[in-house]
């Protein structure tokens, strides 16, 4: 559930949304499907015009192989197909190495769309808070 508030100038106006997904353990290890739905809710209203919320519904898979000394090396692929509402759908892809729960390098593309498309790269670290969960 969200809250949006949006001002334009002197004016201000607000909705109600919310976003719901699903993610589903396949039989076949290792392999997930999900659906999500984004900003499903009320229209934003500007003295006398409505515009509905830019919503969104992404449909995707994923597999994760882990191996090595207690399973230290993981990699995961996954592919998604997105459909904005006022946009034609386009596909992503992307892997992500994993190294011993700590170190992320991660690669996407993506299909051609109004915000941008191509080549992603990106870093990540996980830290362990101290009590034993990540």
């Amino acid at each position: 559930m969200k809250f949006v508030k949006s001002r334009l100038d002197n004016l201000s106006a607000s909705a109600v949304a919310f976003d719901a997904g699903a993610l589903y353990d396949t039989p076949i290890e290792g392999l997930r499907a999900g659906f999500s739905a984004h900003n499903m809710g009320s229209r934003i209203k500007f003295l006398n015009e409505a515009y509905v919320l830019p919503r969104s519904l992404r449909a995707g898979l994923s597999y994760r192989l882990a191996f090595g000394d207690e399973k230290a090396h993981e990699f995961t692929f996954l592919t998604d197909m997105i459909d904005y509402r006022d946009g034609r759908p386009f596909a992503a892809v992307g892997a992500e190495y994993f190294r011993h729960k700590v170190l992320a390098l991660r690669a996407g593309w993506r299909q051609t769309t109004d915000s941008g498309y191509g080549l992603t790269l990106g870093a990540g670290f996980c830290l362990n808070r101290g009590d034993g969960r990540l």
